[in-house]
């Protein structure tokens, strides 16, 4: 017979199956109740984690440049930010950087799902970019997010000014706003545009 962990294995990798649910069912009634809970028991021990586990999510400082206006006819750095549309999450109608969270059930790196949730909420390819996609950091304070535990990794991209975004997803609507002229923000967002943009 297999060792308990290739057995418990080939029993995850067919559950998961749904072609193989009724021949799993039919062997797992042969192999009687015994087995089940071998297999059980060696599941609770082997891949259940002790420890909580703390959300991750990914943020996105996008940039561009505007054209010089009077009265100081200097080039100023625009930020975009969205105001945030589900009545259900914190901080409903409040400006906040683009962002979501780092989808677990698939095998997604967080740049991947930097990228993906700039489709999801502003239509963004990221493909007009004026510099590689940057990472920021990592912000991990254990307060920053009312729904518990959040790290978020922020990366920061400059677009081309010939790129609009569109909302889309749970974000209300997207605007620009000047880096000196910010409006109040969700979580930690002002602490991490100041890290990020200078």
């Amino acid at each position: 017979m297999l060792p308990i962990e290739s057995r418990a294995r080939n029993f995850l990798g067919r559950l998961f199956n749904n072609d193989s649910f009724y021949p799993l069912a039919t062997q797992i009634v042969a192999g009687g109740l015994s087995e089940v809970q071998a297999i059980i028991d060696f599941l609770r021990k082997a891949y259940i984690y002790k420890y909580p586990k703390a959300d991750h999510t990914v943020d996105g400082i996008i940039l561009r440049e505007v054209p010089m206006t009077p009265p100081s006819y200097k080039p100023a750095t625009e930020i975009l930010l969205v105001r945030r549309g589900n009545p259900n999450e914190p901080f409903y109608n409040t400006w906040a950087l683009p962002g979501g969270f780092l989808d677990i059930n698939t095998e997604e790196t967080l740049e991947e799902a930097f990228r993906r949730e700039m489709i999801e909420e502003l239509n963004l390819t990221l493909t007009n970019l004026l510099d590689d996609i940057q990472e920021v950091g990592t912000f991990s304070d254990p307060d920053r997010d009312p729904r518990g535990r959040v790290i978020s990794t922020v990366y920061r991209v400059q677009l081309d000014t010939r790129t609009e975004p569109k909302a889309g997803d749970d974000a209300a609507e997207f605007r620009w706003f000047l880096l000196t002229e910010l409006p109040p923000l969700a979580f930690d967002h002002e602490t991490i545009i100041r890290k990020g943009t200078r």
